[in-house]
């Protein structure tokens, strides 16, 4: 999914360029945060306050998003994913890259035609970071949408996928054990139908109910993805999820462990794209 910024940057640096002290705040700005160029390296420092430097960067980067957000509402594709897009614009790395395109493209080497070449250059290498932090923000909102109504039909429906007692004990205790949930919390009963474990070994029913699952996934991935799936648990998080079905969350803990879910799975989703 590629992103939208590239094509807004060119309208927003006219519009501030004539005014030395923009450059010189969003310098002084990306100073202060560790983000300087050497490029900036003629600009004068900032004569006004910080205060006053501060609110332009928030102008800024606020006229910056807004017209990106109307090139979004332009697409059909990606107009859903809107909400989430400001949600998870709403960071410094975002931000500070968004300050330095624009920086950049306001600086005036002049006759400098060496800084010039440097000038073109960084400035295509910051549309190409920000094309590609966009692009991992849209996949992360798309992500953030299918995974999240997942869960939600999941807990709706309280599957039962291993019913047999000796299952859910192992599976609760397997879970526990792995960290993956903490009992306390949840108040739950780990063996909740009572089950005499005497003749039963948990190592052995977890190795029966994962191994067919990751091999069921052995026709749609590649050996590099299955591997990775394995290696982080993927059938792990499913199993999750189907005991989080049985218990009573709160708003809060339900809208906690959504997020968890969104997020470990578009992790492991990433990762297996390096296969």
């Amino acid at each position: 999914m590629r992103f939208l910024i590239s094509f807004v940057i060119i309208s927003l640096v006219i519009n501030i360029s004539q005014a030395n002290l923009s450059l010189q705040c969003i310098v002084s700005y990306l100073k202060s945060h560790n983000a300087y160029e050497d490029i900036f390296s003629s600009v004068d420092d900032f004569s006004g306050t910080d205060g006053e430097c501060e609110s332009f960067i928030r102008i800024k980067i606020e006229d910056f998003n807004e017209k990106v957000l109307e090139k979004m509402e332009e697409d059909p594709s990606v107009r859903p994913l809107i909400d989430c897009f400001k949600h998870e614009t709403q960071n410094e790395d975002y931000e500070l890259l968004t300050l330095k395109l624009q920086g950049v493209g306001m600086v005036d080497v002049g006759w400098r035609f060496w800084k010039s070449s440097a000038k073109e250059a960084r400035n295509e290498e910051l549309k190409v970071e920000i094309d590609k932090l966009g692009s991992k923000i849209l996949e992360k909102c798309a992500a953030s949408d299918h995974f999240g109504k997942f869960f939600d039909t999941t807990l709706d429906k309280r599957p039962s996928l291993y019913a047999k007692g000796e299952n859910e004990y192992c599976i609760r205790r397997y879970l526990v054990e792995k960290y993956l949930i903490d009992a306390f919390a949840y108040n739950f009963n780990i063996n909740p139908k009572n089950i005499t474990m005497e003749n039963y070994n948990c190592d052995i029913i977890m190795r029966d109910i994962l191994e067919p699952a990751y091999e069921n996934l052995r026709k749609d991935e590649t050996e590099c993805s299955l591997r990775i799936l394995k290696e982080n648990g993927y059938y792990d998080h499913l199993l999750k999820l189907e005991l989080l079905s049985k218990l009573t969350l709160t708003v809060h803990e339900k809208a906690v462990e959504r997020q968890k879910f969104i997020d470990t799975m578009f992790d492991i989703t990433q990762k297996t794209r390096e296969c």
